[in-house]
């Protein structure tokens, strides 16, 4: 980390990656939750937890372990099986929602 790409998060020109955001916690003793969300990530974590399974939770958290550039993969590949089973179900203009259990 540089003093450059630090003071870039402090003014809001650029966001951490995750895996960044977790060596600077681990440094000083916070969470990244807390980094990232201030006193609104404990809220939001509850959150997580009563809308999503364990496995989506751990999902989310692997992916924002990723590269950026394998981030970018990632979603480009969702994106493109998405687009795969709405043309598969007809949908030609908006995309298929997932279903609340």
């Amino acid at each position: 980390m540089t003093v450059h790409a630090a003071r870039k998060w402090l003014l809001g020109e650029a966001i951490p990656t995750q895996a960044r955001l977790q060596v600077l916690a681990n440094w000083l003793g916070l969470s990244a939750a807390w980094l990232r969300f201030g006193d609104a990530g404990n809220n939001l974590n509850s959150a997580f937890t009563t809308d999503f399974s364990g496995l989506d939770v751990q999902l989310v958290n692997d992916f924002g372990l990723l590269s950026e550039s394998h981030q970018r993969i990632v979603h480009m590949l969702i994106k493109t099986m998405l687009e795969e089973e709405n043309r598969e179900a007809g949908f030609t203009h908006a995309p298929r929602v997932r279903k609340q259990s």
